[in-house]
């Protein structure tokens, strides 16, 4: 099992602030997602532990813990990357351990947590309200919550201020792998080598389900470079399966996968590039059909009705 590090990305948040409400009120996630994070976000930051201890201080068990985790990053709240050794952290290990460490060897798992101020968004209290948004107004963008009473109000109001676009349900960052995007099921989308067949890939990804989904993606990417390089004697699926079981083992090392994923991630840069040379619209009526236009450069279908008139 892989140790775990947390890291909070942005600005740390001091102690004696209050919990983000919208974090707590977001439909999008279910109540164990919402309670999880809160956890998580009250961990010190370069946090580590094993994900065994995050199971036993609660009732649910590893499947519930993947599940949870799944809902957070769909909405962008929380990013799992491979933790890669340093050259300084390898030498320091090499120091104190009878193992033979190396700079980039993965060692197990960072979990960047995003702060809630940028992905939350509040569920009204009120059942005619949330019975009103489901069908929201169009043409809407507001910078800040409005304050909304309960059916049975209790004293106090709600905290303005949550970036929200309303006639969405769910706001995912643009930054997000269209792959993932197109899956409404939520369940990863793994990006292959183009040399495997589609009965190939197939039984490749229960195999995958083993490791976490980015450390997977970096197996997939140094398989996608050995094939590109006739480096593969036999089977593709064979030297996947080496592969995952040195994921495994915390032996995998990326050496010529890291192309692959630097020229994908190159990619996605012209294609943000092109997407932010769309002119800023100064109208407000007119930022659904500019968030239209950058969704089609960035090939996912807009959610907002662009033709409907004011």
């Amino acid at each position: 099992m892989s140790r775990i590090q947390i890291l909070r990305n942005g600005e740390d948040t001091p102690f004696t602030k209050p919990m983000k409400r919208a974090l707590l009120r977001d439909a999008r996630l279910s109540y164990g997602a919402r309670g999880l994070f809160a956890m998580l976000w009250d961990f010190p930051s370069d946090w580590v532990f094993y994900s065994s201890h995050i199971v036993g201080m609660s009732p649910c068990g590893m499947t519930q813990l993947k599940s949870y985790l799944k809902e957070l990053r769909n909405i962008g709240a929380i990013k799992i990357l491979p933790k890669q050794l340093s050259n300084e952290e390898a030498i320091a290990l090499n120091k104190v351990s009878q193992k033979n460490y190396r700079a980039g060897q993965i060692t197990g798992k960072q979990w960047i947590l995003n702060n809630p101020d940028y992905w939350a968004i509040e569920t009204s209290l009120s059942s005619a309200n949330n019975a009103d948004q489901q069908n929201p107004p169009k043409d809407r963008f507001s910078t800040c919550r409005q304050s909304q009473a309960s059916e049975t109000p209790s004293i106090g109001e709600s905290t303005p201020k949550v970036l929200q676009l309303e006639g969405s349900a769910n706001i995912r960052p643009l930054l997000q792998d269209n792959e993932v995007a197109k899956n409404p099921s939520g369940s990863t989308d793994y990006i292959f080598p183009k040399q495997l067949t589609s009965q190939e890939r197939e039984i490749a990804k229960p195999q995958l389900e083993v490791i976490d989904s980015a450390l997977a993606q970096a197996v997939l990417d140094e398989l996608a470079a050995r094939l590109n390089a006739n480096k593969v004697t036999g089977a593709p699926l064979s030297y996947l399966r080496s592969l995952i079981t040195r994921a495994n083992t915390g032996q995998f090392l990326p050496e010529a996968g890291v192309r692959v994923a630097a020229a994908r991630e190159q990619a996605k840069l012209v294609q943000l590039k092109k997407a932010a040379e769309v002119i800023k619209p100064s109208n407000p009526s007119e930022i659904p059909k500019h968030l239209a236009a950058m969704h089609q450069v960035l090939g996912r279908k807009s959610t907002t009705n662009t033709n409907q008139k004011d």
